[in-house]
Protein backbone atom coordinates (compact mmCIF):
# COMPACT_ATOMS: atom_id res chain seq x y z
CA UNK A 1 0.00 0.00 0.00
CA UNK A 2 1.61 3.72 -0.95
CA UNK A 3 0.13 7.10 -0.32
CA UNK A 4 -0.43 9.06 -3.44
CA UNK A 5 -2.16 12.66 -4.05
CA UNK A 6 -5.97 12.93 -3.67
CA UNK A 7 -7.45 14.07 -7.18
CA UNK A 8 -11.37 15.05 -7.00
CA UNK A 9 -12.86 14.48 -10.07
CA UNK A 10 -18.65 17.97 -5.73
CA UNK A 11 -43.36 18.05 -0.56
CA UNK A 12 -41.03 22.02 0.11
CA UNK A 13 -40.26 22.31 3.88
CA UNK A 14 -38.01 25.25 5.03
CA UNK A 15 -36.04 24.50 8.24
CA UNK A 16 -33.93 26.97 9.96
CA UNK A 17 -30.86 25.88 11.19
CA UNK A 18 -28.72 26.26 14.72
CA UNK A 19 -25.99 27.80 12.92
CA UNK A 20 -25.33 31.32 13.91
CA UNK A 21 -24.73 32.98 10.74
CA UNK A 22 -26.04 30.78 8.13
CA UNK A 23 -29.86 29.30 7.63
CA UNK A 24 -31.46 26.70 4.65
CA UNK A 25 -33.94 25.72 3.39
CA UNK A 26 -34.96 22.18 1.76
CA UNK A 27 -36.41 22.07 -1.99
CA UNK A 28 -37.69 18.66 -3.73
CA UNK A 29 -36.31 15.44 -3.26
CA UNK A 30 -34.48 14.16 -6.35
CA UNK A 31 -36.43 11.09 -7.71
CA UNK A 32 -34.75 7.71 -8.00
CA UNK A 33 -30.97 9.49 -6.98
CA UNK A 34 -29.37 6.18 -7.01
CA UNK A 35 -30.31 4.95 -10.23
CA UNK A 36 -29.52 8.49 -12.25
CA UNK A 37 -27.07 10.89 -13.19
CA UNK A 38 -28.11 14.52 -11.83
CA UNK A 39 -26.23 17.42 -11.86
CA UNK A 40 -26.52 21.15 -11.08
CA UNK A 41 -25.12 22.61 -14.21
CA UNK A 42 -26.50 26.64 -15.04
CA UNK A 43 -28.51 29.42 -13.48
CA UNK A 44 -29.71 32.14 -14.61
CA UNK A 45 -30.91 35.34 -11.84
CA UNK A 46 -34.46 33.28 -11.07
CA UNK A 47 -33.80 29.51 -11.83
CA UNK A 48 -31.21 26.89 -11.36
CA UNK A 49 -30.54 24.23 -14.30
CA UNK A 50 -29.75 21.00 -13.77
CA UNK A 51 -28.96 17.69 -16.05
CA UNK A 52 -30.93 14.51 -15.19
CA UNK A 53 -30.69 11.45 -17.09
CA UNK A 54 -30.29 7.57 -17.36
CA UNK A 55 -29.22 5.52 -20.49
CA UNK A 56 -33.29 5.81 -21.67
CA UNK A 57 -33.87 9.34 -21.27
CA UNK A 58 -32.16 12.85 -20.73
CA UNK A 59 -34.44 16.01 -19.36
CA UNK A 60 -33.53 19.65 -18.39
CA UNK A 61 -35.04 19.98 -14.73
CA UNK A 62 -35.80 23.70 -13.81
CA UNK A 63 -36.12 25.10 -10.45
CA UNK A 64 -36.83 27.98 -8.70
CA UNK A 65 -34.22 29.68 -6.46
CA UNK A 66 -36.36 31.37 -3.96
CA UNK A 67 -38.32 28.39 -3.11
CA UNK A 68 -36.81 25.42 -4.83
CA UNK A 69 -39.80 24.13 -6.60
CA UNK A 70 -39.44 22.10 -9.58
CA UNK A 71 -40.76 24.09 -12.21
CA UNK A 72 -40.31 21.92 -15.28
CA UNK A 73 -39.39 18.77 -16.18
CA UNK A 74 -38.14 18.93 -20.04
CA UNK A 75 -37.00 16.50 -22.31
CA UNK A 76 -33.84 16.81 -23.95
CA UNK A 77 -34.34 15.58 -28.07
CA UNK A 78 -30.91 14.36 -28.42
CA UNK A 79 -30.38 12.07 -31.35
CA UNK A 80 -31.29 8.60 -30.67
CA UNK A 81 -28.13 6.53 -30.58
CA UNK A 82 -27.89 3.11 -28.66
CA UNK A 83 -24.79 2.18 -26.21
CA UNK A 84 -23.54 5.79 -27.06
CA UNK A 85 -22.77 7.32 -23.85
CA UNK A 86 -23.61 11.39 -24.40
CA UNK A 87 -21.48 13.96 -22.33
CA UNK A 88 -22.69 17.73 -21.12
CA UNK A 89 -20.45 20.08 -22.24
CA UNK A 90 -22.66 23.38 -21.87
CA UNK A 91 -26.07 24.75 -21.76
CA UNK A 92 -26.96 28.14 -23.45
CA UNK A 93 -30.50 29.88 -21.83
CA UNK A 94 -31.72 31.88 -24.91
CA UNK A 95 -34.94 34.17 -24.81
CA UNK A 96 -36.92 31.60 -26.78
CA UNK A 97 -35.22 28.45 -26.72
CA UNK A 98 -32.32 26.19 -25.31
CA UNK A 99 -29.06 25.17 -26.59
CA UNK A 100 -27.49 22.09 -24.98
CA UNK A 101 -23.66 20.94 -26.33
CA UNK A 102 -23.09 17.40 -25.83
CA UNK A 103 -20.01 15.23 -27.06
CA UNK A 104 -19.71 11.22 -27.42
CA UNK A 105 -16.95 9.33 -28.71
CA UNK A 106 -18.03 7.54 -32.43
CA UNK A 107 -16.19 4.34 -32.95
CA UNK A 108 -17.02 3.93 -36.73
CA UNK A 109 -15.06 7.89 -37.56
CA UNK A 110 -12.50 6.97 -34.17
CA UNK A 111 -13.75 10.33 -33.28
CA UNK A 112 -15.27 12.51 -30.44
CA UNK A 113 -18.09 14.57 -31.97
CA UNK A 114 -19.50 18.00 -30.55
CA UNK A 115 -23.25 18.33 -31.25
CA UNK A 116 -25.81 21.56 -30.22
CA UNK A 117 -29.16 20.96 -30.57
CA UNK A 118 -31.69 23.70 -29.81
CA UNK A 119 -35.29 22.90 -28.24
CA UNK A 120 -38.23 24.70 -26.90
CA UNK A 121 -39.76 25.04 -23.23
CA UNK A 122 -41.65 21.67 -24.11
CA UNK A 123 -38.83 20.04 -25.62
CA UNK A 124 -39.56 20.33 -29.28
CA UNK A 125 -36.45 19.95 -31.65
CA UNK A 126 -35.56 23.51 -33.25
CA UNK A 127 -34.33 22.86 -36.58
CA UNK A 128 -31.74 20.05 -37.02
CA UNK A 129 -28.89 18.83 -34.79
CA UNK A 130 -25.64 20.85 -36.02
CA UNK A 131 -21.87 19.36 -35.35
CA UNK A 132 -19.99 21.96 -34.12
CA UNK A 133 -16.48 20.26 -34.35
CA UNK A 134 -14.74 16.60 -34.68
CA UNK A 135 -11.35 15.62 -32.67
CA UNK A 136 -9.84 12.21 -33.81
CA UNK A 137 -8.33 9.74 -31.56
CA UNK A 138 -8.10 5.87 -31.30
CA UNK A 139 -9.88 6.23 -28.29
CA UNK A 140 -12.07 8.77 -26.17
CA UNK A 141 -8.73 9.38 -24.18
CA UNK A 142 -6.74 10.29 -27.02
CA UNK A 143 -9.55 12.31 -29.04
CA UNK A 144 -8.54 15.85 -27.02
CA UNK A 145 -11.24 18.08 -25.75
CA UNK A 146 -13.57 21.12 -26.24
CA UNK A 147 -14.64 24.09 -24.81
CA UNK A 148 -17.51 26.34 -25.53
CA UNK A 149 -18.16 29.79 -24.47
CA UNK A 150 -21.04 32.06 -25.12
CA UNK A 151 -20.65 35.53 -26.25
CA UNK A 152 -23.59 37.26 -25.98
CA UNK A 153 -23.18 41.00 -26.71
CA UNK A 154 -21.43 39.57 -30.18
CA UNK A 155 -25.05 36.68 -30.27
CA UNK A 156 -22.09 34.17 -30.79
CA UNK A 157 -20.22 31.28 -29.28
CA UNK A 158 -16.91 30.44 -29.66
CA UNK A 159 -15.61 26.33 -29.90
CA UNK A 160 -12.37 25.74 -28.79
CA UNK A 161 -10.59 22.56 -29.74
CA UNK A 162 -7.39 20.53 -29.28
CA UNK A 163 -6.38 18.22 -32.49
CA UNK A 164 -3.37 16.21 -33.39
CA UNK A 165 -2.67 16.39 -37.66
CA UNK A 166 0.62 14.54 -38.79
CA UNK A 167 2.54 14.87 -35.57
CA UNK A 168 1.63 18.90 -34.78
CA UNK A 169 -0.95 19.63 -32.60
CA UNK A 170 -3.43 22.64 -32.91
CA UNK A 171 -5.75 24.54 -30.79
CA UNK A 172 -8.50 25.30 -32.98
CA UNK A 173 -10.76 28.39 -32.46
CA UNK A 174 -14.28 28.62 -34.39
CA UNK A 175 -16.97 31.30 -34.29
CA UNK A 176 -20.76 30.30 -34.37
CA UNK A 177 -23.57 31.98 -34.34
CA UNK A 178 -26.71 30.38 -32.29
CA UNK A 179 -28.15 28.79 -34.83
CA UNK A 180 -24.86 26.46 -35.64
CA UNK A 181 -23.83 28.08 -38.65
CA UNK A 182 -19.84 28.80 -38.70
CA UNK A 183 -18.71 32.23 -39.16
CA UNK A 184 -14.75 31.99 -38.88
CA UNK A 185 -11.83 29.92 -37.77
CA UNK A 186 -8.52 30.01 -36.82
CA UNK A 187 -5.81 27.18 -35.80
CA UNK A 188 -2.53 27.60 -33.67
CA UNK A 189 0.26 25.47 -33.33
CA UNK A 190 0.74 23.80 -30.02
CA UNK A 191 4.31 23.23 -29.08
CA UNK A 192 3.53 19.70 -28.20
CA UNK A 193 6.89 19.50 -26.08
CA UNK A 194 5.16 21.30 -23.20
CA UNK A 195 2.26 19.37 -20.72
CA UNK A 196 -0.70 21.59 -20.16
CA UNK A 197 -1.61 21.87 -16.46
CA UNK A 198 -4.76 24.17 -16.70
CA UNK A 199 -6.34 26.87 -18.85
CA UNK A 200 -8.46 29.76 -18.82
CA UNK A 201 -10.50 32.46 -21.03
CA UNK A 202 -11.62 35.60 -20.93
CA UNK A 203 -13.44 36.83 -23.87
CA UNK A 204 -12.02 35.40 -27.02
CA UNK A 205 -8.41 34.94 -24.90
CA UNK A 206 -7.88 31.63 -23.85
CA UNK A 207 -4.83 30.97 -21.69
CA UNK A 208 -2.67 27.74 -20.73
CA UNK A 209 -0.08 26.84 -17.66
CA UNK A 210 2.17 24.93 -19.63
CA UNK A 211 5.38 23.43 -17.93
CA UNK A 212 8.06 22.35 -20.38
CA UNK A 213 8.99 18.70 -18.06
CA UNK A 214 7.42 15.93 -16.90
CA UNK A 215 9.10 16.76 -13.35
CA UNK A 216 6.76 19.55 -11.56
CA UNK A 217 9.95 21.07 -9.54
CA UNK A 218 12.51 21.29 -12.23
CA UNK A 219 10.23 22.50 -15.34
CA UNK A 220 10.20 25.78 -16.47
CA UNK A 221 6.44 27.49 -16.02
CA UNK A 222 4.71 29.51 -18.99
CA UNK A 223 1.88 31.40 -19.44
CA UNK A 224 0.97 31.11 -23.07
CA UNK A 225 -1.68 33.01 -25.05
CA UNK A 226 -4.18 32.55 -27.58
CA UNK A 227 -6.43 34.67 -29.25
CA UNK A 228 -7.70 35.51 -32.18
CA UNK A 229 -6.96 38.85 -32.54
CA UNK A 230 -3.34 37.58 -32.98
CA UNK A 231 -1.95 35.38 -35.76
CA UNK A 232 0.53 33.83 -33.16
CA UNK A 233 0.90 32.57 -29.21
CA UNK A 234 2.75 34.71 -27.53
CA UNK A 235 4.17 32.67 -24.11
CA UNK A 236 5.73 34.21 -20.96
CA UNK A 237 7.84 32.88 -18.40
CA UNK A 238 6.37 33.00 -14.49
CA UNK A 239 9.32 31.27 -12.85
CA UNK A 240 10.63 32.76 -9.70
CA UNK A 241 13.33 35.41 -10.30
CA UNK A 242 16.98 33.48 -10.85
CA UNK A 243 18.95 33.39 -7.93
CA UNK A 244 15.63 33.30 -5.78
CA UNK A 245 16.02 29.86 -4.33
CA UNK A 246 12.75 28.91 -4.71
CA UNK A 247 11.41 25.54 -6.16
CA UNK A 248 7.66 25.52 -7.08
CA UNK A 249 5.98 22.42 -6.37
CA UNK A 250 3.74 23.07 -9.67
CA UNK A 251 0.26 22.03 -7.55
CA UNK A 252 -1.29 25.24 -8.47
CA UNK A 253 -4.69 26.76 -7.57
CA UNK A 254 -6.45 29.89 -9.60
CA UNK A 255 -9.11 32.26 -9.59
CA UNK A 256 -10.42 35.12 -12.50
CA UNK A 257 -11.81 38.10 -11.58
CA UNK A 258 -12.47 40.87 -13.92
CA UNK A 259 -10.21 39.37 -16.35
CA UNK A 260 -7.32 39.22 -13.73
CA UNK A 261 -6.24 35.36 -13.44
CA UNK A 262 -4.52 34.71 -9.62
CA UNK A 263 -2.28 32.13 -9.65
CA UNK A 264 -0.92 30.05 -6.53
CA UNK A 265 1.42 27.21 -6.07
CA UNK A 266 3.42 26.11 -3.09
CA UNK A 267 6.96 26.88 -2.54
CA UNK A 268 10.05 25.13 -1.11
CA UNK A 269 13.72 26.30 -0.55
CA UNK A 270 15.11 22.65 -2.16
CA UNK A 271 13.68 20.21 -4.54
CA UNK A 272 14.21 17.54 -1.98
CA UNK A 273 11.99 19.08 0.95
CA UNK A 274 8.71 17.58 2.25
CA UNK A 275 7.19 20.49 2.95
CA UNK A 276 5.72 24.01 1.74
CA UNK A 277 7.54 27.35 2.93
CA UNK A 278 5.53 29.92 1.69
CA UNK A 279 3.56 30.29 -1.48
CA UNK A 280 4.31 31.71 -5.13
CA UNK A 281 1.57 34.10 -6.28
CA UNK A 282 1.07 35.57 -10.45
CA UNK A 283 -1.15 37.64 -11.89
CA UNK A 284 -2.01 38.29 -14.93
CA UNK A 285 -4.17 40.34 -17.48
CA UNK A 286 -5.98 37.92 -19.49
CA UNK A 287 -7.33 40.61 -21.98
CA UNK A 288 -4.03 42.25 -21.99
CA UNK A 289 -1.97 39.51 -22.49
CA UNK A 290 0.78 40.21 -19.91
CA UNK A 291 2.12 39.42 -16.39
CA UNK A 292 1.43 41.84 -13.45
CA UNK A 293 3.15 40.43 -10.67
CA UNK A 294 4.97 37.67 -9.13
CA UNK A 295 5.41 37.83 -5.45
CA UNK A 296 7.10 35.60 -3.05
CA UNK A 297 5.13 34.66 0.32
CA UNK A 298 6.80 33.11 3.18
CA UNK A 299 4.52 31.66 6.13
CA UNK A 300 5.38 32.84 9.23
CA UNK A 301 7.97 30.39 11.11
CA UNK A 302 5.29 29.14 13.32
CA UNK A 303 3.53 27.82 10.27
CA UNK A 304 5.32 24.96 9.57
CA UNK A 305 6.55 24.27 13.11
CA UNK A 306 5.20 21.89 15.55
CA UNK A 307 2.26 19.20 15.83
CA UNK A 308 0.45 20.41 12.75
CA UNK A 309 3.48 21.07 10.52
CA UNK A 310 1.79 17.96 8.10
CA UNK A 311 -0.73 20.32 7.30
CA UNK A 312 1.80 21.98 5.08
CA UNK A 313 3.23 18.45 4.19
CA UNK A 314 3.90 18.51 0.01
CA UNK A 315 2.38 15.36 0.04
CA UNK A 316 -1.03 16.00 0.88
CA UNK A 317 -1.34 19.76 1.35
CA UNK A 318 -3.92 21.01 -1.67
CA UNK A 319 -4.81 24.09 -2.57
CA UNK A 320 -8.65 24.44 -2.84
CA UNK A 321 -9.83 27.99 -3.01
CA UNK A 322 -8.82 31.26 -3.90
CA UNK A 323 -11.29 33.99 -2.35
CA UNK A 324 -11.59 37.96 -3.30
CA UNK A 325 -11.71 39.66 0.60
CA UNK A 326 -11.98 43.24 0.48
CA UNK A 327 -8.03 43.51 2.41
CA UNK A 328 -6.57 41.14 -0.42
CA UNK A 329 -7.15 37.43 -0.98
CA UNK A 330 -7.89 34.53 1.04
CA UNK A 331 -6.38 30.84 0.60
CA UNK A 332 -7.30 27.47 1.51
CA UNK A 333 -6.02 24.21 1.77
CA UNK A 334 -7.44 21.09 2.72
CA UNK A 335 -4.71 17.82 3.62
CA UNK A 336 -5.85 15.12 1.87
CA UNK A 337 -4.38 11.69 0.70
CA UNK A 338 -5.70 8.51 -1.05
CA UNK A 339 -4.56 5.29 -0.35
CA UNK A 340 -3.58 2.75 -3.08
CA UNK A 341 -3.33 -1.20 -3.88
CA UNK A 342 -1.49 -1.42 -6.70
CA UNK A 343 -2.74 1.83 -7.91
CA UNK A 344 -6.63 1.20 -7.29
CA UNK A 345 -8.11 3.28 -4.69
CA UNK A 346 -8.79 1.60 -1.41
CA UNK A 347 -9.32 4.76 0.89
CA UNK A 348 -9.28 8.41 1.32
CA UNK A 349 -8.27 10.99 4.25
CA UNK A 350 -9.35 14.20 4.65
CA UNK A 351 -8.01 16.58 7.55
CA UNK A 352 -7.81 19.84 8.63
CA UNK A 353 -8.39 23.26 6.24
CA UNK A 354 -5.66 25.64 6.51
CA UNK A 355 -6.47 29.01 5.32
CA UNK A 356 -4.08 31.89 4.21
CA UNK A 357 -5.39 35.98 4.07
CA UNK A 358 -2.81 37.87 2.04
CA UNK A 359 -3.22 41.46 1.91
CA UNK A 360 -3.03 43.90 -0.82
CA UNK A 361 0.71 44.25 -0.75
CA UNK A 362 1.24 40.41 -0.88
CA UNK A 363 2.25 40.09 2.38
CA UNK A 364 0.85 37.03 5.03
CA UNK A 365 -1.19 38.87 7.59
CA UNK A 366 -3.01 35.59 9.06
CA UNK A 367 -3.33 32.02 9.49
CA UNK A 368 -6.28 29.98 10.53
CA UNK A 369 -6.46 26.58 10.42
CA UNK A 370 -10.06 24.13 11.05
CA UNK A 371 -9.09 20.83 12.56
CA UNK A 372 -11.43 17.85 11.07
CA UNK A 373 -10.83 14.24 10.13
CA UNK A 374 -12.76 12.40 7.52
CA UNK A 375 -11.47 8.67 6.47
CA UNK A 376 -13.45 7.24 4.10
CA UNK A 377 -13.71 4.08 2.05
CA UNK A 378 -14.07 4.93 -1.91
CA UNK A 379 -17.93 3.78 -1.84
CA UNK A 380 -18.68 7.21 0.60
CA UNK A 381 -16.66 9.82 -0.06
CA UNK A 382 -18.73 11.82 -1.98
CA UNK A 383 -19.92 12.28 2.23
CA UNK A 384 -15.81 13.87 2.58
CA UNK A 385 -14.32 17.16 2.03
CA UNK A 386 -15.63 20.63 2.68
CA UNK A 387 -17.83 23.64 0.96
CA UNK A 388 -16.42 27.57 1.32
CA UNK A 389 -19.07 30.15 1.50
CA UNK A 390 -17.83 33.77 1.62
CA UNK A 391 -20.03 36.95 2.18
CA UNK A 392 -18.80 40.59 3.78
CA UNK A 393 -15.66 39.02 4.00
CA UNK A 394 -16.58 36.30 6.38
CA UNK A 395 -15.83 32.78 4.86
CA UNK A 396 -17.23 29.74 6.40
CA UNK A 397 -16.38 26.25 5.75
CA UNK A 398 -19.55 23.52 5.79
CA UNK A 399 -18.74 19.86 5.85
CA UNK A 400 -20.39 16.34 7.61
CA UNK A 401 -19.02 16.10 11.34
CA UNK A 402 -19.43 14.40 14.34
CA UNK A 403 -22.24 16.18 16.96
CA UNK A 404 -19.54 15.03 19.97
CA UNK A 405 -16.79 16.76 18.16
CA UNK A 406 -17.90 20.19 18.47
CA UNK A 407 -16.91 20.11 22.39
CA UNK A 408 -14.07 18.30 21.75
CA UNK A 409 -10.15 19.65 22.35
CA UNK A 410 -9.04 19.97 18.69
CA UNK A 411 -6.58 17.37 19.55
CA UNK A 412 -9.18 14.84 20.82
CA UNK A 413 -11.64 15.16 17.77
CA UNK A 414 -12.50 11.63 16.23
CA UNK A 415 -12.20 10.34 12.95
CA UNK A 416 -15.60 10.50 10.73
CA UNK A 417 -15.19 7.25 9.03
CA UNK A 418 -17.70 5.78 6.48
CA UNK A 419 -19.34 3.39 9.09
CA UNK A 420 -20.15 6.64 11.16
CA UNK A 421 -22.15 9.05 8.11
CA UNK A 422 -24.84 7.93 9.69
CA UNK A 423 -24.20 10.12 13.12
CA UNK A 424 -22.65 13.20 11.17
CA UNK A 425 -24.36 16.72 10.90
CA UNK A 426 -24.05 19.48 8.73
CA UNK A 427 -21.70 22.02 10.67
CA UNK A 428 -20.54 25.36 9.89
CA UNK A 429 -17.24 26.53 10.77
CA UNK A 430 -16.41 30.34 10.79
CA UNK A 431 -13.16 31.21 10.10
CA UNK A 432 -11.52 33.54 12.78
CA UNK A 433 -7.76 34.17 14.23
CA UNK A 434 -8.86 31.43 16.98
CA UNK A 435 -9.75 28.56 14.73
CA UNK A 436 -12.76 27.53 13.08
CA UNK A 437 -15.84 28.53 15.50
CA UNK A 438 -17.94 25.71 14.49
CA UNK A 439 -22.04 24.83 15.31
CA UNK A 440 -24.82 23.01 13.57
CA UNK A 441 -26.56 24.36 10.51
CA UNK A 442 -28.13 20.78 9.64
CA UNK A 443 -29.10 18.89 12.55
CA UNK A 444 -30.22 15.64 12.42
CA UNK A 445 -34.44 14.75 11.97
CA UNK A 446 -34.14 11.41 13.83
CA UNK A 447 -31.43 9.42 15.98
CA UNK A 448 -30.96 7.01 13.12
CA UNK A 449 -32.02 9.38 9.55
CA UNK A 450 -28.76 9.76 7.95
CA UNK A 451 -27.95 13.70 7.30
CA UNK A 452 -25.46 14.83 5.23
CA UNK A 453 -24.49 17.17 2.64
CA UNK A 454 -22.76 15.90 -0.68
CA UNK A 455 -20.07 18.57 -1.23
CA UNK A 456 -19.17 18.36 -4.66
CA UNK A 457 -22.85 18.98 -5.79
CA UNK A 458 -22.54 22.26 -4.92
CA UNK A 459 -23.72 25.04 -7.30
CA UNK A 460 -22.22 28.94 -5.92
CA UNK A 461 -25.12 31.77 -6.98
CA UNK A 462 -23.55 33.61 -9.60
CA UNK A 463 -26.27 36.87 -9.18
CA UNK A 464 -26.34 36.25 -4.99
CA UNK A 465 -23.15 36.46 -3.10
CA UNK A 466 -23.58 34.35 -0.02
CA UNK A 467 -26.24 31.96 -1.60
CA UNK A 468 -25.74 28.56 -2.96
CA UNK A 469 -27.46 25.13 -3.71
CA UNK A 470 -26.25 21.66 -2.99
CA UNK A 471 -27.52 18.16 -2.76
CA UNK A 472 -28.25 16.69 0.73
CA UNK A 473 -29.09 13.20 1.57
CA UNK A 474 -31.57 12.77 4.23
CA UNK A 475 -32.65 9.41 5.73
CA UNK A 476 -33.06 7.91 2.40
CA UNK A 477 -34.10 10.56 0.11
CA UNK A 478 -31.43 13.49 -1.71
CA UNK A 479 -33.21 16.70 -1.42
CA UNK A 480 -31.94 20.10 -2.96
CA UNK A 481 -30.43 22.23 -0.34
CA UNK A 482 -30.35 25.48 -0.07
CA UNK A 483 -27.86 27.82 2.53
CA UNK A 484 -27.64 31.18 2.92
CA UNK A 485 -26.65 33.89 5.31
CA UNK A 486 -29.37 34.91 7.67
Amino acid sequence: MRYILLIFMTAFLALKGKSQELSYSYGPKINDYNSICFSLFQQDSTSLYAFRYNKYAYYLDVFDKNNLSLTEQIPIPLPSKDSIKFDFENLFILKDRYLVFYSYFNKTSQAIKLEMVAFNATGNRIGTIKEIDELPGKNERKAGSFRITNRPPENKFLSYGYKRNKGSYYLNIDHFDYEGNKLKSQDFVIDNSRFLEESFNNGETICRLERDRFNEKTANWLLSFYSPASDKAQSISINPSAGSNITLTGKFGSYVENGILYLLSPYTTSIFAQKAKGVYLITADLKEQRVLNKVVIPFKAEATEGSDSEDFSLASCILTDIIPIKTGLRVLFESRLMTSTYGVPTGYNLGNIITLDIDSSFMLKDISRIYKKQVAKPASVRYMGFIPLSYNDATFCIYNELPQNLSRPNDKIKNVKSGSIDETVVVSAALSSAGGQKSILIDKAGKTEMTAILPRTVLKDAFKKGFMYALTQKGNDVVLTKIFPK
